[in-house]
């Protein structure tokens, strides 16, 4: 549902996968049998949501983008299986959930409540929505297991079925072993 004042935007923090990871995700997707009236989620439309603000007044976007501006490592994903939850959504779960997505969610949360701005109460559940309207769909055997960076996040708008990104953040190289943050 989109916001009923033109001043208002849809919002929420997502990470993306980078090209080759899409490119992997999309081959799987293709390999399910879907449902007719399935409705799968476009390649260009996955993402993994951080957190979901929902309608918010245009003006306050420079305040939350100023707070969530926030240091962290690069880290890497870990995709598993495919579930079906409830409504007759298709989703993909991750092997793993690692410290630091977990880690950079939490402080992402916390940034947006210290702008003054509400976000979605629900509990943590990382995923990437595949299809909604799929009760029926056969999944391909075996789990996807692709390596995905998170290099970083953005912070998305929601309008008409589109997705804009407002504004996106980087990891910072913190030296050492980790990965540097360069793409």
């Amino acid at each position: 549902m989109e916001p009923a004042d033109p001043e208002q935007l849809r919002l929420f923090v997502a990470v993306w996968p980078g090209p080759r990871t899409r490119r992997e995700l999309a081959r799987w997707m293709s390999a399910w049998t879907w449902p007719p009236g399935a409705s799968t989620v476009a390649a260009a439309r996955l993402h993994l949501t951080l957190a979901f603000i929902g309608p918010i007044e245009a003006v306050r976007v420079p305040g939350l983008i100023e707070h969530l501006q926030l240091p962290f490592a690069p880290f890497q994903l870990d995709t598993g299986s495919a579930q079906r939850w409830p409504g007759d959504l298709v989703v993909l779960r991750l092997h793993r959930v690692p410290a630091e997505l977990t880690d950079l969610q939490e402080r992402i949360a916390r940034a947006i409540e210290t702008s003054g701005v509400r976000t979605d109460e629900r509990p943590f559940v990382p995923h990437v929505t595949l299809a909604r309207r799929a009760p029926d769909a056969i999944a391909p055997p075996g789990t996807l297991h692709l390596d995905w960076p998170v290099r970083r996040f953005a912070l998305v708008r929601s309008a008409a079925g589109r997705y804009a990104e407002v504004a996106s953040f980087a990891c910072n190289d913190a030296g050492g072993s980790t990965p540097p943050c360069s793409r």
